[in-house]
């Protein structure tokens, strides 16, 4: 059981039903959502607490490493936020909160002048029909890369992935070096030994995490892509990994048009494809696909 304010807990499988009771008023924020936050527990452990029936968090910075606190919830904002400024402060903590999601920000009145949009961590939603059918200018670069794919690679397989299975374990693993050496050689991304890490956790508690899904390109018998994706409810699913083999041009695209052809059959709305991060390669990236919306997320600079 999660305690209560300002007591604290450190994250464990069994708090997954006690978060998503709370959680669940929310749209699928990816910072909220339980199985990635539990692997992406990487750094300092995430640790729990509960105030006015809102979440509290100890989170990291995926990629500094910085622990600071959040919050989710609709319980008496104001104070809550209040409490935690004192509890901050006392304990001689950055004052910061971070990934406050617009719906709290909305009833904010004494702090709303202190909020600061986060364009870094706003999660990009994709109209999964619209990018299914594929149609208008904004999309014909993805077009024109599919249709050249599958003319120079009409011999390439896709088909889903067990990711339980200790060879599927080990081609994404090395699949995944590969990839990102190349992204380094390129000056594209520098470290990714936290998304490593977060990989390789995700692996290990795939049984775990049982309504995780994943598509893999094979060469033959040889992983050239694989995306890992969440199916949430009836309107969102969420995309933990999609990584591609970029010798195979228009491998990532083919790849995006095979997962969503997938959420489309299943009925699924909107593709929820996690933040930025402030990375501008992986902002370009997610741009192409042109998201319908953000779900917005902010910080309060200041807690007074």
């Amino acid at each position: 059981m999660i305690p209560t304010f300002p007591k604290f807990k450190t994250l464990e499988l069994s708090d997954r039903e006690e978060i998503e009771n709370i959680t669940k008023q929310f749209p699928p924020y990816s910072d909220f959502h339980f199985p990635l936050m539990y692997i992406w527990d990487i750094y300092e452990p995430i640790l729990l607490s509960v105030l006015n029936k809102n979440l509290v968090i100890r989170h990291s910075d995926c990629l500094t490493g910085e622990s600071f606190y959040s919050f989710i919830g609709t319980n008496s904002i104001e104070e809550t936020i209040n409490k935690l400024s004192i509890f901050l402060k006392e304990n001689n903590l950055p004052t910061t909160l971070k990934l406050i999601p617009e719906e709290i920000i909305k009833n904010l009145n004494g702090f709303a002048s202190s909020a600061i949009e986060d364009r870094d961590n706003h999660d990009y939603i994709f109209d999964v029909a619209k990018i299914f059918h594929a149609k208008g200018k904004d999309l014909k670069n993805y077009r024109w890369q599919i249709n050249k794919f599958e003319k120079n690679y009409s011999h390439i397989n896709i088909r889903p992935i067990d990711l339980t299975d200790s060879i599927v374990q080990t081609q994404i693993n090395n699949h995944f070096k590969i990839w990102s050496e190349n992204r380094k050689l390129e000056n594209k991304v520098g470290n990714l030994s936290f998304e490593y890490n977060a990989l390789n956790k995700l692996l290990s508690l795939a049984k775990e995490f049982k309504s995780l899904s994943s598509l893999g390109l094979f060469d033959n018998d040889d992983l050239i892509a694989f995306s890992i994706f969440d199916f949430i409810n009836n309107d969102y699913a969420l995309c933990s990994f999609m990584i591609a083999n970029k010798t195979f041009d228009g491998s990532f695209q083919f790849l995006m048009k095979k997962t969503i052809e997938l959420l489309y059959k299943q009925g699924v709305k909107f593709l929820n494809f996690e933040a930025d991060c402030g990375i501008s390669t992986w902002r370009d990236y997610k741009m192409l696909y042109r998201p319908v919306f953000f779900l917005n997320k902010y910080i309060i600079e200041s807690c007074n």
